[in-house]
C-alpha cells in the first residue's frame, strides 16, 4: 500500500489540509479513512459519496472508505493510538 504523494510530507504541527473537490485526485489511494467530528460530518460524507467526482476515487470505487471518529484520530495519547490501530487493522482485514 502506497500513500498518495500529496500525503507523503510532514505537516507543521500535524495540520490537516483542506482540499477542493477539483483536487480530489491528490488523496486518491487504495484505502481512505474519513475523519468525522459530528453527525453532520457523517451525513456530509454520505452526500459526498454520491458525487460524481468522489466516485472517481479508487477507494470509493472499491468500497474501501472507512469513516472513523475524528476526535480519536487527532488526539495524541496511548488510548487513542490503540483505537486508531484497531481501525486500521479492521480496515485491512475487511472487518467492521
Amino acid at each position: 500500500m502506497q500513500r498518495p504523494e500529496f500525503q507523503d510530507v510532514v505537516k507543521p504541527r500535524g495540520v490537516i489540509e483542506a482540499i477542493s473537490s477539483e483536487k480530489l485526485e491528490l488523496i486518491d489511494g487504495d484505502i481512505l479513512f474519513a475523519l468525522s467530528f459530528s453527525d453532520a460530518d457523517r451525513e456530509m460524507l454520505d452526500d459526498l459519496l454520491k458525487e460524481p467526482l468522489w466516485r472517481t476515487l479508487k477507494a470509493v470505487q472499491n468500497n474501501q472508505i472507512y469513516p472513523v471518529d475524528g476526535w480519536t484520530w487527532v488526539v495524541a495519547n496511548p488510548l487513542a493510538a490503540e483505537v486508531v490501530l484497531n481501525d486500521i487493522r479492521n480496515a485491512l482485514a475487511g472487518t467492521p
